[in-house]
C-alpha cells in the first residue's frame, strides 16, 4: 500500500511537471509502475521501500539470501498476469509456507527481517 501511495503520488507529480501526454510522464510510468518493483528486491533493501518500512524483505529459499534477477523478473510477470485473475493472493491464506503464486513461481520468500540486521 506505501509503495502504490508512493507511485501514484510520483505518476501525479510527474503529470503535473511535464504535463499530460508527454514523453516525460511514460518514462515515469515506466521507472514507477514497472522498474521500481522489478529492481528494489535486487537491491540491499531486498524490496520496496513499503517492505522495508514493514522490515519485511525478499529472499531466495534456496539460500535465504538476495533474489537473482531472473527471480525478480518471474515474481515481477506473474504477478502481473495474476492480478487480471483477481486470485493473485488466495494462495498466500491455503499455502502452509504462505507464498503467494509470484514467490512460488520465482523459489522466493517474503520473511521479516531481524531487528540486529
Amino acid at each position: 500500500m506505501i509503495d502504490c501511495v508512493l507511485a501514484v503520488g510520483l505518476h501525479f507529480s510527474s503529470a503535473w511537471i511535464f504535463g499530460d501526454g508527454s514523453h516525460e510522464v511514460a518514462a515515469a510510468a515506466l521507472l514507477v509502475y514497472v522498474l521500481y518493483p522489478l529492481l528494489m528486491p535486487l537491491t540491499k533493501l531486498q524490496g520496496t521501500i513499503g517492505k522495508a518500512i514493514f522490515r519485511i524483505r525478499i529472499v531466495s529459499d534456496d539460500t535465504g539470501r538476495r533474489i537473482k534477477l531472473w527471480q525478480a523478473f518471474v515474481r515481477y510477470i506473474v504477478s502481473w498476469v495474476h492480478i487480471f485473475f483477481g486470485l493473485l493472493y488466495l494462495t498466500v491464506v491455503f499455502s502452509g509456507t504462505k507464498q503467494a503464486v509470484h514467490d512460488f513461481a520465482a523459489r522466493t520468500y517474503v520473511m521479516k527481517t531481524s531487528d540486529t540486521e
